[in-house]
């Protein structure tokens, strides 16, 4: 499966997402500036906590219960109080930075494509200026 974009990314919901689970960035794609943020598995808005329940594996099969009998907001309080994170305020990623490129180009920009590909994990950012791809 390949994204194909056919401007730059205006915000990071456009973005193309690449990483290993440890290292990832967000790639925009920019033609004169191309803007990858960076994030990384070690930093975290506060000191890293368990953010698994404990009880979560032992409910799992009442809750599924609960949502095939149809009785979805027992099942919602159920997975609120057993399987989400009972620290209120969890630790959240924070970005590594922003890797800025300047690329300064002059001419007519032709034929932009960002694409990403899912088989093979890599994103592209191609385009024509002046006849030079």
């Amino acid at each position: 499966m390949k994204l194909f974009y056919t401007n730059p990314a205006a915000s990071w919901n456009e973005a193309l997402p690449i990483g290993n689970g440890f290292l990832g960035a967000m790639i925009f794609g920019g033609i004169n500036e191309e803007r990858i943020k960076c994030n990384e598995d070690s930093l975290w808005s506060k000191q890293r906590a368990e953010k698994y329940n404990p009880d979560a594996l032992k409910n799992l099969a009442k809750i599924r219960e609960l949502l095939f009998s149809g009785r979805i907001s027992e099942a919602e309080e159920l997975a609120r109080n057993s399987i989400f994170s009972p620290d209120p305020n969890p630790a959240h990623y924070e970005p590594l930075g922003d890797l800025i490129i300047n690329f300064n180009h002059e001419g007519e920009i032709k034929n932009y494509r960002r694409s990403l590909c899912i088989e093979t994990a890599v994103a592209t950012v191609s385009y024509e200026i002046d006849g030079v791809e």
